[in-house]
């Protein structure tokens, strides 16, 4: 089954990484790391090329980024909270996390959307953040898109480092598994962290007061 799996992604490299990083950027955890690092490893024996794999990446995720940016810009301020709620719930997210993650984007602004792209369960919150806060929309695609092109950049070279070195199918046999299990130890201190600290604000109906945003500032 892996192999015919594998055999499927070869084929259609593009349209399952565009597919696969665009329905992760809405909230769903697939780590996004998995396909790009495949799909890297496959530059080297296919025809296929890198930044057209960035491009499809980028796109897909910044679609997706902008679905959330709108709903949190537009939507009813308390009714997005609520569905906010439901994802920080499903995703295990702990008040730590979330209100650690709202002070870093309350202070850095544009530069905590590049770099929350690289780290897991953080990422996803830079979109309705940036929206809750009135963020001019040209000032979020900028930060966004600068984001994705080095997390996008990052991942696919480094799969393309790899499969200069390893068989197509034993080296993303190996990449699934070990991120697969990176991926569970990541639930298991999210779950251990979310004992600990409770549960986030926007589960317990306490209204997210998140800063509008400057126009005038470039970073904040």
């Amino acid at each position: 089954m892996l192999t015919e799996a594998l055999l499927l992604f070869e084929e259609y490299t593009y349209l399952i990484l565009f597919l696969w990083v665009f329905v992760e950027s809405l909230g769903v955890p697939l780590a996004g790391e998995i396909v790009l690092i495949m799909a890297g490893s496959l530059t080297v024996i296919e025809p296929i090329h890198l930044f057209g794999l960035m491009l499809a990446g980028t796109s897909a995720a910044l679609i997706g980024d902008s679905l959330i940016y709108f709903l949190g810009r537009n939507f009813l301020e308390k009714r997005f909270q609520q569905l906010l709620g439901f994802y920080c719930r499903y995703t295990i997210c702990s008040d730590c996390t979330f209100t650690k993650t709202e002070r870093y984007f309350t202070r850095w602004g544009g530069l905590f959307i590049i770099f929350a792209r690289f780290i897991m369960g953080v990422r996803v919150l830079a979109a309705p953040f940036s929206g809750m806060a009135r963020m001019p929309v040209v000032k979020f695609w900028f930060f966004d898109t600068i984001g994705l092109f080095l997390w996008t950049g990052f991942y696919l070279y480094v799969g393309r480092i790899f499969g200069r070195n390893w068989d197509f199918k034993s080296f993303s046999t190996g990449i699934i598994i070990s991120l697969l299990t990176i991926l569970l130890l990541v639930i298991v201190y999210k779950y251990i962290q979310r004992q600990k600290y409770g549960p986030t604000p926007v589960e317990t109906d306490d209204v997210v007061g998140l800063e509008k945003d400057d126009p005038g500032s470039i970073a904040e």
